[in-house]
């Protein structure tokens, strides 16, 4: 098929559609019309005969005529009417597989991206955005400056274009490209894509990212300063998904009202934090025990799950509060960094920075190390049982004493978290007493 070989034919080349048009003196649309109509064109037309004019005068410029004809089974005078012959051939022999045997795998590796690429309809910028890198890291992965890509952002890639391939419905052109029935391509797309365009055969539980990656890609949004609500959901979205595959450990602090976090949101939140305990992430946070005490109680009751881990340590800040100013700081160490400064009365016009830059990086490094020089450990485990709550909420139960608040989970009470802190339990009974839903547990 017409649109088959020339798709083949431009990958073999790294050609693009508009240096085919240039040389050959058509336009770049009337190509692409082509190649989206699924079927011979004309032999005769002007745009078939320019296409294969296009192709012959590119490839003279790049003094690799000899080449192609070669693996065209051309002769040494063949001429664009010859090229234009072999793309209407019903049984023209594989040029890409030709080409590939002898070639450098780095030019191998950013050919074969030219023409995916090409075939997506993506832009460098579109792809680095959707990947959560920048549009100049993608440039380098592309033109193959960037050795030893990312396993992570390799996969993250291979996703990427895949998916737009199939909504464009080029999934037929892409499977002849890589040599593999469309049923093959279907079944194990990325693992298949992912070794043909880098080489290299995909991570063992690359499932697993690709889930994380899919379920949180459209809120992902790369820029610099994030504002209000939303803003701090795309950031913090960001931030966890990159601490996940990344690792290491991210530490956490904020005083403003923790009304940002619900909804659907809080569902993925969790997911996102399980996720990074899971891939071995450490994690400090440091508490601001200066809220009011329902909100303090459901925030506790967001993080019970991952406090019951033990991958969680925490601490309570003792300085007092800051009744105007509202701060965030949520720090990736050696990565990224969401830093806040604002009016506590107008939450939804405040900016989220996200940096990483090294200095950034430096300077709040040591400002958290200072905020936890002025904090205290908050949460210790004990194996305590409790016959009688003073409350029970949500498979938990709780037992206040002047400086100590016990939390179990009513299913599991050898595990009880102790909240330490003076007069804490004093909070929590003015609490209580409005519930009034003191019980035992069953």
């Amino acid at each position: 098929m017409f649109t088959e070989k020339l798709t083949a034919l431009q990958s073999a080349l790294s050609l693009t559609n508009a240096e085919i048009a240039k040389s050959g003196n058509c336009s770049e649309s009337q190509i692409s019309r082509i190649k989206k109509a699924h079927k011979n064109p004309a032999k005769n037309s002007k745009v078939t005969i320019a296409i294969a004019e296009g192709i012959y005068n590119c490839a003279k410029e790049r003094n690799n005529l000899s080449s192609v004809f070669h693996a065209l089974k051309l002769n040494r005078d063949a001429t664009s009417s010859d090229i234009l012959d072999w793309l209407f051939l019903e049984n023209a022999s594989d040029i890409s597989v030709l080409f590939d045997k002898n070639e450098d795998s780095s030019v191998l590796v950013s050919r074969r991206m030219n023409a995916i690429i090409q075939l997506s309809g993506l832009s460098n910028k579109s792809i680095g955005k959707a990947v959560a890198i920048s549009e100049s890291t993608f440039s380098r992965i592309r033109n193959e400056k960037k050795h030893n890509t990312d396993p992570i952002i390799s996969l993250r890639i291979c996703i990427v274009l895949y998916e737009e391939i199939k909504k464009k419905n080029n999934a037929e052109q892409l499977s002849s490209m890589m040599h593999v029935s469309k049923d093959e391509l279907e079944k194990q797309a990325i693992p298949l894509l992912h070794e043909w365009l880098f080489q290299t055969p995909v991570k063992a539980d690359w499932q697993k990212t690709a889930t994380t990656f899919l379920a949180v890609s459209p809120a992902v949004e790369c820029k610099e300063i994030y504002t209000g609500k939303t803003g701090l959901q795309k950031a913090v979205t960001r931030f966890l998904t990159e601490a996940a595959e990344s690792g290491g450990e991210i530490c956490l602090y904020s005083d403003q009202s923790m009304d940002w976090m619900t909804g659907s949101f809080q569902k993925e939140w969790s997911m996102l934090m399980m996720n990074a305990i899971k891939n071995g992430v450490r994690i400090v946070i440091i508490h601001n025990l200066n809220r009011d005490t329902s909100e303090m109680v459901n925030a506790i009751t967001k993080w019970l799950p991952l406090y019951m881990k033990g991958s969680i340590n925490s601490y309570v800040n003792l300085n007092p509060e800051d009744s105007l100013y509202s701060h965030t700081v949520f720090l990736h160490k050696g990565h990224s960094v969401i830093s806040s400064f604002g009016l506590k009365k107008n939450p939804d016009d405040a900016e989220y920075r996200y940096l990483t830059d090294k200095k950034s990086l430096k300077h709040w490094e040591h400002t958290y190390s200072d905020m936890l020089a002025q904090s205290a450990p908050l949460i210790s485990y004990s194996n305590e049982v409790f016959e009688k709550y003073d409350l029970t909420t949500n498979d938990m139960g709780i037992k206040v004493t002047k400086n100590n608040v016990y939390i179990s989970h009513l299913s599991s009470q050898n595990n009880t978290l102790v909240f330490s802190y003076p007069n804490i339990g004093e909070k929590f009974s003015k609490y209580i007493a409005s519930v009034g839903k003191a019980s035992n547990p069953t």
